[in-house]
Protein backbone atom coordinates (compact mmCIF):
# COMPACT_ATOMS: atom_id res chain seq x y z
CA UNK A 1 0.00 0.00 0.00
CA UNK A 2 1.02 3.19 -0.65
CA UNK A 3 0.72 5.77 2.21
CA UNK A 4 -1.00 9.12 2.17
CA UNK A 5 1.62 11.12 2.82
CA UNK A 6 3.53 9.85 -0.19
CA UNK A 7 0.29 9.74 -2.19
CA UNK A 8 -0.36 14.02 -1.17
CA UNK A 9 3.24 14.33 -2.12
CA UNK A 10 3.13 13.33 -5.73
CA UNK A 11 0.15 14.82 -6.47
CA UNK A 12 1.25 17.90 -5.38
CA UNK A 13 4.63 17.14 -7.64
CA UNK A 14 2.17 16.47 -10.57
CA UNK A 15 0.30 19.33 -10.15
CA UNK A 16 3.72 21.68 -9.95
CA UNK A 17 5.21 19.77 -12.87
CA UNK A 18 2.14 20.62 -15.34
CA UNK A 19 2.53 24.23 -14.58
CA UNK A 20 6.33 24.42 -15.04
CA UNK A 21 5.67 22.23 -19.03
CA UNK A 22 5.54 24.80 -20.81
CA UNK A 23 7.89 27.46 -19.40
CA UNK A 24 10.54 24.92 -19.79
CA UNK A 25 9.73 24.15 -23.06
CA UNK A 26 10.08 27.43 -24.01
CA UNK A 27 13.51 28.31 -22.16
CA UNK A 28 14.69 25.41 -24.93
CA UNK A 29 14.29 27.79 -27.43
CA UNK A 30 17.02 30.35 -26.08
CA UNK A 31 20.33 30.58 -26.66
CA UNK A 32 22.76 30.46 -23.56
CA UNK A 33 25.13 33.20 -22.59
CA UNK A 34 28.29 31.70 -21.16
CA UNK A 35 28.92 35.32 -19.29
CA UNK A 36 25.38 35.13 -17.20
CA UNK A 37 25.41 32.88 -14.05
CA UNK A 38 22.71 32.28 -11.73
CA UNK A 39 22.84 31.41 -7.89
CA UNK A 40 20.17 30.52 -5.80
CA UNK A 41 19.70 28.56 -2.00
CA UNK A 42 17.26 26.79 -0.29
CA UNK A 43 14.28 26.42 -2.62
CA UNK A 44 14.91 30.38 -3.21
CA UNK A 45 13.64 31.40 0.45
CA UNK A 46 17.28 31.71 1.70
CA UNK A 47 20.57 33.68 1.16
CA UNK A 48 22.76 31.71 2.52
CA UNK A 49 24.75 28.79 2.41
CA UNK A 50 27.39 27.65 -0.17
CA UNK A 51 25.66 29.41 -3.18
CA UNK A 52 26.40 32.97 -1.43
CA UNK A 53 29.67 32.94 -0.57
CA UNK A 54 30.30 31.65 -4.23
CA UNK A 55 28.26 34.56 -5.45
CA UNK A 56 29.72 37.10 -3.65
CA UNK A 57 33.42 35.80 -4.66
CA UNK A 58 32.08 35.60 -8.57
CA UNK A 59 30.66 39.52 -7.69
CA UNK A 60 34.21 40.46 -6.39
CA UNK A 61 36.56 38.60 -8.85
CA UNK A 62 35.10 37.76 -11.64
CA UNK A 63 34.33 41.21 -13.64
CA UNK A 64 33.83 39.22 -16.86
CA UNK A 65 30.88 37.73 -15.15
CA UNK A 66 26.99 38.76 -14.96
CA UNK A 67 26.39 37.23 -11.57
CA UNK A 68 22.70 37.17 -10.79
CA UNK A 69 20.77 35.73 -7.29
CA UNK A 70 17.36 34.39 -7.87
CA UNK A 71 15.12 34.51 -4.44
CA UNK A 72 11.51 33.81 -4.20
CA UNK A 73 11.97 36.48 -1.02
CA UNK A 74 11.13 39.89 -2.32
CA UNK A 75 12.98 41.14 0.39
CA UNK A 76 16.20 39.89 -0.12
CA UNK A 77 15.89 40.69 -3.85
CA UNK A 78 15.61 44.07 -2.40
CA UNK A 79 18.49 44.11 -0.14
CA UNK A 80 20.86 42.69 -2.43
CA UNK A 81 20.16 45.55 -5.36
CA UNK A 82 20.50 47.70 -2.67
CA UNK A 83 23.85 46.80 -1.92
CA UNK A 84 24.76 46.97 -6.04
CA UNK A 85 24.17 43.50 -6.77
CA UNK A 86 21.78 42.11 -9.58
CA UNK A 87 18.88 39.62 -8.08
CA UNK A 88 15.37 39.05 -9.38
CA UNK A 89 12.09 37.59 -8.03
CA UNK A 90 12.27 33.86 -9.04
CA UNK A 91 8.41 34.09 -9.91
CA UNK A 92 9.16 37.28 -12.81
CA UNK A 93 9.69 37.40 -16.64
CA UNK A 94 12.96 38.57 -15.95
CA UNK A 95 14.41 35.88 -13.60
CA UNK A 96 12.93 33.64 -16.16
CA UNK A 97 15.20 35.43 -19.10
CA UNK A 98 18.04 35.57 -17.39
CA UNK A 99 17.84 31.56 -15.91
CA UNK A 100 17.09 30.97 -19.90
CA UNK A 101 20.08 32.31 -20.77
CA UNK A 102 22.83 31.27 -17.83
CA UNK A 103 25.11 28.49 -18.95
CA UNK A 104 25.88 27.86 -15.01
CA UNK A 105 23.41 27.60 -11.96
CA UNK A 106 24.89 27.29 -8.54
CA UNK A 107 22.34 25.39 -6.04
CA UNK A 108 22.52 24.56 -2.92
CA UNK A 109 19.35 22.18 -2.97
CA UNK A 110 17.68 21.79 -6.50
CA UNK A 111 16.76 23.94 -9.60
CA UNK A 112 13.96 25.40 -7.43
CA UNK A 113 16.39 27.32 -5.85
CA UNK A 114 16.21 29.55 -8.83
CA UNK A 115 13.50 29.27 -12.11
CA UNK A 116 12.96 26.17 -13.83
CA UNK A 117 13.97 28.02 -16.76
CA UNK A 118 17.67 27.24 -15.91
CA UNK A 119 17.29 23.45 -15.91
CA UNK A 120 19.48 22.92 -19.07
CA UNK A 121 22.08 25.53 -18.14
CA UNK A 122 25.27 23.30 -16.89
CA UNK A 123 24.26 22.92 -12.98
CA UNK A 124 26.51 22.53 -10.19
CA UNK A 125 25.71 21.05 -6.98
CA UNK A 126 26.65 23.19 -4.22
CA UNK A 127 24.51 21.06 -1.71
CA UNK A 128 24.31 22.09 2.28
CA UNK A 129 26.96 19.94 4.35
CA UNK A 130 28.62 16.57 4.75
CA UNK A 131 25.74 14.34 5.40
CA UNK A 132 25.62 12.35 8.56
CA UNK A 133 22.35 10.89 7.21
CA UNK A 134 21.50 9.63 4.45
CA UNK A 135 20.34 11.74 1.60
CA UNK A 136 18.61 11.29 -1.89
CA UNK A 137 18.73 7.95 -3.64
CA UNK A 138 20.69 6.53 -0.26
CA UNK A 139 17.65 7.59 2.08
CA UNK A 140 14.91 4.44 1.96
CA UNK A 141 12.94 6.29 4.92
CA UNK A 142 11.63 9.74 3.82
CA UNK A 143 12.86 10.29 -0.44
CA UNK A 144 12.61 6.43 -1.54
CA UNK A 145 10.93 4.42 0.41
CA UNK A 146 9.87 0.93 -0.71
CA UNK A 147 7.56 0.94 -3.17
CA UNK A 148 5.17 -1.18 -5.54
CA UNK A 149 5.53 -1.91 -8.76
CA UNK A 150 2.77 0.11 -10.32
CA UNK A 151 4.39 3.50 -8.11
CA UNK A 152 7.98 2.84 -9.89
CA UNK A 153 5.99 2.51 -12.87
CA UNK A 154 4.27 6.19 -13.06
CA UNK A 155 7.42 7.31 -11.58
CA UNK A 156 9.47 6.33 -14.42
CA UNK A 157 6.37 7.68 -16.51
CA UNK A 158 6.53 10.89 -15.46
CA UNK A 159 9.97 10.97 -15.98
CA UNK A 160 9.19 11.13 -19.52
CA UNK A 161 6.28 12.82 -19.66
CA UNK A 162 8.47 15.66 -17.77
CA UNK A 163 12.20 15.60 -18.46
CA UNK A 164 13.04 18.25 -15.89
CA UNK A 165 11.14 16.41 -12.60
CA UNK A 166 14.20 14.93 -11.69
CA UNK A 167 17.53 16.75 -11.48
CA UNK A 168 20.63 16.35 -13.14
CA UNK A 169 24.15 17.42 -12.19
CA UNK A 170 27.10 18.44 -14.46
CA UNK A 171 29.27 19.14 -11.20
CA UNK A 172 29.04 18.44 -7.94
CA UNK A 173 31.45 19.31 -4.90
CA UNK A 174 33.16 17.57 -1.94
CA UNK A 175 34.73 17.97 1.09
CA UNK A 176 36.71 15.22 1.25
CA UNK A 177 37.19 11.80 -0.63
CA UNK A 178 34.75 10.67 2.20
CA UNK A 179 32.11 12.57 1.30
CA UNK A 180 32.71 11.75 -2.31
CA UNK A 181 31.78 8.22 -1.80
CA UNK A 182 28.80 9.60 -0.03
CA UNK A 183 27.58 11.96 -2.79
CA UNK A 184 28.32 9.26 -5.22
CA UNK A 185 25.43 7.25 -4.40
CA UNK A 186 22.93 9.69 -3.27
CA UNK A 187 23.33 11.31 -6.57
CA UNK A 188 23.65 8.53 -8.55
CA UNK A 189 26.50 10.06 -10.53
CA UNK A 190 29.66 9.80 -11.76
CA UNK A 191 32.81 10.10 -9.54
CA UNK A 192 34.43 11.65 -12.02
CA UNK A 193 31.94 14.63 -11.76
CA UNK A 194 32.54 15.24 -8.28
CA UNK A 195 35.41 17.75 -7.56
CA UNK A 196 36.92 18.25 -4.22
CA UNK A 197 37.28 21.79 -3.72
CA UNK A 198 35.95 21.64 -0.27
CA UNK A 199 32.67 24.02 0.86
CA UNK A 200 32.43 27.44 0.30
CA UNK A 201 30.99 28.09 3.94
CA UNK A 202 34.44 27.03 5.34
CA UNK A 203 36.17 30.32 3.52
CA UNK A 204 33.70 32.18 5.82
CA UNK A 205 34.22 30.06 8.47
CA UNK A 206 38.03 30.50 9.12
CA UNK A 207 37.93 33.97 7.28
CA UNK A 208 40.05 36.18 9.43
CA UNK A 209 38.32 39.57 10.78
CA UNK A 210 34.69 38.27 10.43
CA UNK A 211 32.06 40.66 10.87
CA UNK A 212 30.43 41.02 14.35
CA UNK A 213 27.41 39.40 14.95
CA UNK A 214 24.52 42.19 16.58
CA UNK A 215 22.54 40.02 18.11
CA UNK A 216 26.18 38.44 20.10
CA UNK A 217 27.13 41.97 20.62
CA UNK A 218 23.95 42.66 22.38
CA UNK A 219 23.88 39.94 24.84
CA UNK A 220 27.47 40.27 25.39
CA UNK A 221 27.14 43.41 26.25
CA UNK A 222 24.12 43.48 28.69
CA UNK A 223 25.65 39.63 30.36
CA UNK A 224 29.64 41.10 30.39
CA UNK A 225 29.81 36.90 29.13
CA UNK A 226 32.48 36.45 27.36
CA UNK A 227 31.64 32.69 26.21
CA UNK A 228 29.35 31.86 23.37
CA UNK A 229 27.48 28.51 23.81
CA UNK A 230 25.28 28.41 20.31
CA UNK A 231 22.69 24.87 20.13
CA UNK A 232 22.10 24.01 16.77
CA UNK A 233 19.37 20.69 16.39
CA UNK A 234 18.65 19.25 13.06
CA UNK A 235 15.72 19.00 11.52
CA UNK A 236 13.10 16.62 12.21
CA UNK A 237 10.67 14.96 8.76
CA UNK A 238 7.15 14.74 9.04
CA UNK A 239 6.90 11.78 11.39
CA UNK A 240 8.88 12.79 14.37
CA UNK A 241 8.13 16.32 14.60
CA UNK A 242 6.35 15.73 17.83
CA UNK A 243 9.24 15.05 19.88
CA UNK A 244 9.96 17.67 22.40
CA UNK A 245 14.00 18.59 22.38
CA UNK A 246 13.76 20.89 25.66
CA UNK A 247 11.35 18.41 27.63
CA UNK A 248 14.67 17.28 30.11
CA UNK A 249 15.58 20.73 30.20
CA UNK A 250 16.08 22.18 33.86
CA UNK A 251 15.79 26.25 33.21
CA UNK A 252 16.53 26.95 36.51
CA UNK A 253 20.14 24.66 36.21
CA UNK A 254 21.09 25.81 33.05
CA UNK A 255 21.31 28.87 34.05
CA UNK A 256 23.06 28.45 36.82
CA UNK A 257 25.80 26.94 34.69
CA UNK A 258 25.77 29.72 31.97
CA UNK A 259 26.76 32.03 35.24
CA UNK A 260 29.40 30.07 36.62
CA UNK A 261 31.03 29.65 32.99
CA UNK A 262 30.28 33.12 32.30
CA UNK A 263 28.71 32.43 28.79
CA UNK A 264 25.20 33.22 26.52
CA UNK A 265 22.94 30.61 25.07
CA UNK A 266 22.11 31.00 21.88
CA UNK A 267 19.34 28.42 20.06
CA UNK A 268 18.69 28.20 16.55
CA UNK A 269 16.46 26.11 15.02
CA UNK A 270 16.67 24.26 11.65
CA UNK A 271 15.40 26.74 8.81
CA UNK A 272 12.68 23.89 8.58
CA UNK A 273 11.51 24.49 11.36
CA UNK A 274 11.95 28.51 12.09
CA UNK A 275 8.32 29.12 12.64
CA UNK A 276 8.44 26.62 15.85
CA UNK A 277 7.40 29.06 18.97
CA UNK A 278 9.99 29.30 21.74
CA UNK A 279 9.39 26.23 24.11
CA UNK A 280 12.41 27.42 26.19
CA UNK A 281 12.02 30.31 28.79
CA UNK A 282 14.33 33.14 27.49
CA UNK A 283 16.73 35.58 29.46
CA UNK A 284 19.18 37.63 29.02
CA UNK A 285 21.50 34.36 28.88
CA UNK A 286 19.38 32.49 26.93
CA UNK A 287 18.43 33.31 23.40
CA UNK A 288 16.25 31.73 20.90
CA UNK A 289 17.41 33.26 17.54
CA UNK A 290 14.72 34.32 15.14
CA UNK A 291 15.95 34.10 11.02
CA UNK A 292 16.31 37.63 10.77
CA UNK A 293 19.10 37.67 13.81
CA UNK A 294 20.76 34.85 12.48
CA UNK A 295 19.70 34.12 8.80
CA UNK A 296 23.11 32.25 8.21
CA UNK A 297 24.68 30.06 10.91
CA UNK A 298 28.01 30.16 9.09
CA UNK A 299 28.35 33.33 10.06
CA UNK A 300 27.82 32.90 13.44
CA UNK A 301 30.12 30.08 14.09
CA UNK A 302 33.57 32.05 14.28
CA UNK A 303 32.21 33.61 17.57
CA UNK A 304 31.38 30.43 19.43
CA UNK A 305 33.12 29.14 21.94
CA UNK A 306 31.40 25.70 22.71
CA UNK A 307 28.73 23.89 19.65
CA UNK A 308 25.81 21.83 21.07
CA UNK A 309 24.06 19.82 18.33
CA UNK A 310 22.83 16.05 17.67
CA UNK A 311 22.78 15.09 13.64
CA UNK A 312 23.42 18.29 12.46
CA UNK A 313 26.37 18.60 9.62
CA UNK A 314 27.06 21.46 11.22
CA UNK A 315 29.41 19.65 13.62
CA UNK A 316 31.65 19.11 10.74
CA UNK A 317 31.99 22.50 9.28
CA UNK A 318 32.49 23.40 13.16
CA UNK A 319 35.58 21.09 13.41
CA UNK A 320 37.44 23.34 11.21
CA UNK A 321 37.81 25.59 14.22
CA UNK A 322 39.16 22.70 16.39
CA UNK A 323 36.55 24.03 19.64
CA UNK A 324 34.52 21.89 21.73
CA UNK A 325 31.31 20.24 20.34
CA UNK A 326 29.05 18.24 23.03
CA UNK A 327 26.64 16.41 21.20
CA UNK A 328 22.86 15.53 22.41
CA UNK A 329 21.22 12.89 20.93
CA UNK A 330 18.23 12.42 22.97
CA UNK A 331 16.06 10.53 20.26
CA UNK A 332 18.96 8.39 18.84
CA UNK A 333 17.56 5.40 17.93
CA UNK A 334 13.79 6.50 17.32
CA UNK A 335 15.37 9.58 14.95
CA UNK A 336 17.11 6.76 12.69
CA UNK A 337 14.02 4.39 12.67
CA UNK A 338 11.86 7.09 12.27
CA UNK A 339 13.28 9.95 10.12
CA UNK A 340 16.72 9.17 8.78
CA UNK A 341 19.02 6.36 8.30
CA UNK A 342 23.43 7.25 9.15
CA UNK A 343 25.86 6.85 6.36
CA UNK A 344 28.20 5.17 9.84
CA UNK A 345 27.95 4.54 13.28
CA UNK A 346 27.26 7.45 15.56
CA UNK A 347 30.46 8.11 17.60
CA UNK A 348 30.99 11.93 17.15
CA UNK A 349 34.02 13.49 18.53
CA UNK A 350 32.82 15.09 21.63
CA UNK A 351 30.43 14.33 24.86
CA UNK A 352 27.63 12.86 24.31
CA UNK A 353 24.68 13.76 26.43
CA UNK A 354 21.27 11.54 26.62
CA UNK A 355 19.27 14.35 28.50
CA UNK A 356 19.62 18.28 29.30
CA UNK A 357 21.43 17.44 32.83
CA UNK A 358 24.19 15.47 31.11
CA UNK A 359 24.44 19.05 29.00
CA UNK A 360 24.68 21.19 31.64
CA UNK A 361 27.17 19.08 33.18
CA UNK A 362 29.18 19.05 30.22
CA UNK A 363 29.31 22.39 30.09
CA UNK A 364 30.22 23.38 32.79
CA UNK A 365 33.23 20.36 32.48
CA UNK A 366 34.29 22.29 29.12
CA UNK A 367 34.03 25.96 29.95
CA UNK A 368 34.70 25.86 33.75
CA UNK A 369 36.72 23.27 34.57
CA UNK A 370 38.35 23.78 31.17
CA UNK A 371 38.93 19.87 30.36
CA UNK A 372 38.88 19.18 26.36
CA UNK A 373 39.28 15.52 26.82
CA UNK A 374 38.45 15.28 22.80
CA UNK A 375 41.59 17.29 21.08
CA UNK A 376 42.71 14.10 19.53
CA UNK A 377 39.31 12.90 18.22
CA UNK A 378 38.25 16.24 16.99
CA UNK A 379 41.75 16.51 14.90
CA UNK A 380 41.65 13.65 13.18
CA UNK A 381 37.33 13.49 12.72
CA UNK A 382 38.72 16.94 10.79
CA UNK A 383 41.35 15.35 8.70
CA UNK A 384 38.55 12.70 7.60
CA UNK A 385 35.61 15.49 6.42
CA UNK A 386 37.43 18.44 5.64
CA UNK A 387 40.45 17.62 3.10
CA UNK A 388 41.04 21.69 2.60
CA UNK A 389 41.34 24.35 5.93
CA UNK A 390 42.17 27.44 4.25
CA UNK A 391 39.69 30.16 2.92
CA UNK A 392 40.51 29.02 -0.93
CA UNK A 393 36.85 26.99 -1.18
CA UNK A 394 35.17 29.31 -3.41
CA UNK A 395 38.08 30.07 -5.80
CA UNK A 396 38.41 26.16 -6.55
CA UNK A 397 34.62 25.83 -6.96
CA UNK A 398 35.08 28.65 -9.71
CA UNK A 399 37.89 26.97 -11.13
CA UNK A 400 36.15 24.22 -11.87
CA UNK A 401 33.05 25.48 -12.92
CA UNK A 402 34.59 27.75 -16.26
CA UNK A 403 36.00 23.91 -17.34
CA UNK A 404 32.25 23.42 -18.00
CA UNK A 405 32.08 26.56 -20.25
CA UNK A 406 35.41 25.00 -22.18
Amino acid sequence: MISKRILKRVSKKIVTYVALFFPYFLSKLISRNEKIWVFGAWFGERYSDNSRYVFEFVCENEKNVRAIWISRNKNIVQNLRKSGKEAYFSKSFAAFWVCSRASLSFLTCAVKDVNIAAFDSKKIQLWHGTPLKKIGFDDKITENPNENFLFQTAKLLGKLIFPFSEDSWQMLISASPVVTQRFETAFATQKSKIQLTGFPRGDVILKKNPPKISIIEILKEKTKAKNVVFYVPTHRGEGNHSFDLFETLDFAKLEQVLEQSNSIFLIKMHFYHTKTNPTVSQSLRIHWCGETEIADINEVLPFVDLLITDYSSVYFDFLLLNRPIIFAPFDLERYQIIDRAFYENYEPPGISCKNWNEVAEAISEVLVEKKDKFILERTLAQKKYNTFVDTQNCKRVVEFAKKLLV
